[in-house]
This record gives structure tokens, sequence and C-alpha cells, in this order.
């Protein structure tokens, strides 16, 4: 399972217009997969769009509803696209298809 974490929320202190304080306008996530001793992990910034009428205060907003917004503003092809590309190398480094060294040293191959 891909595990989805939010590192940090950028906010707009104060919107004169709307009359809203600490208004959420970017994401930056993280996402990461483990199989034993191997882990990967992408990192991003999404920005969020116009809240419209619906508005959470930031003392509201959850981790959960924070990795939805992630999500949904990535969009739901990108978002498969990048836990596919953890699949693929995390599958690479369980089951290398290439390898390196010299065979003439010690510690070659």
């Amino acid at each position: 399972m891909h595990d989805w974490k939010i590192i940090n929320l950028n906010y707009l202190l104060h919107d004169q217009e709307l009359l809203k304080y600490n208004i959420v306008q970017s994401i930056e996530w993280s996402v990461s997969k483990k199989d034993g001793a191997f882990t990967v992990e992408r990192n991003g910034t999404v920005d969020l769009a116009s809240a419209g009428d619906v508005f959470v205060p930031l003392e509201s907003i959850t981790e959960v509803t924070a990795v939805n917004w992630a999500k949904n503003a990535l969009g739901v092809d990108e978002a498969a696209k990048i836990e596919a590309e953890i699949d693929a190398e995390l599958a690479l480094l369980i089951t290398p298809t290439h390898g390196s060294g010299i065979p003439w040293t010690e510690g070659g191959i």
C-alpha cells in the first residue's frame, strides 16, 4: 500500500477580499511504499484551486483531508502514475535487471 503523507501546508495569512484567514494555497506531499528492506519515496508540491463556497479553517484540517485535497489537485491519473512509478522502481530494487563492477578486484562483482 502506498503511504501518502503531508509535509507542509502553505497558506495565505489573510485574504482581504474573502475576509478569511489562513487559506491553504498549496500542499507539499510525500508518498512512499516499503517492501522488505527497500523503500521508494516521491515528494512534490501541488497548488490548490480556489476553495469557492467551501472553506475549512486551518486548525480543522486533518492529514486525511489534506491528502485528499493533494490527490484531487494532482488528479486521479497523475496520482496513479506516481504510485505506478514507485511500484516499478521498487520492483527493480527487489529484482535487479542490471549490475556493475569490475571482476579483477577483490570487491569487484
